[in-house]
């Protein structure tokens, strides 16, 4: 995975989950690791390594489901496993630029039906749009 995916992902998990305490998001990783099969020295090494572009597209599907399973676990997905906007503006503050990146990335990516692919296109589209200055900003 290329570093700034991982700087995006948990950038993104930690604006969204701004009303989850330090024990829940712990336990929703935890919770999906299990799901998912991925055990700590999996999960370590996975967001701690840097590789090529390349790579991004090569993604074991254990991780792309681990990524679908963190959205329903921190309630950003509607039944049907799609992101709803409603909930994710529940969850943390956006700005307007990262609102409609959100939103972009939404509608680009809601033809999926297969979740796992779908959570991780939807990760990759928001890395490509998100304003990341605008980011750090809305966690403050």
């Amino acid at each position: 995975m290329n570093c700034i995916h991982c700087v995006c992902f948990f950038a993104l998990l930690f604006v969204l989950v701004q009303s989850y305490s330090e024990d829940d998001m712990a336990e929703a990783v935890d919770t999906c690791m299990k799901a998912n099969d991925i055990t700590n020295q999996e999960y370590d090494e996975f967001f701690n390594t840097t590789s090529s572009e390349e790579d991004w597209d090569n993604i074991k599907r254990k991780y792309k489901c681990f990524v679908h399973c963190l959205a329903k676990e921190m309630d950003i997905v509607d039944s049907d496993g799609y992101v709803d906007m409603e909930l994710v503006e529940k969850q943390g503050e956006l700005s307007k630029k990262n609102w409609n990146a959100f939103s972009e990335c939404k509608k680009e990516n809601d033809d999926y039906l297969d979740m796992c692919e779908y959570a991780y296109a939807f990760l990759d589209c928001l890395t490509e749009k998100m304003d990341f200055n605008d980011f750090n900003n809305e966690s403050e």
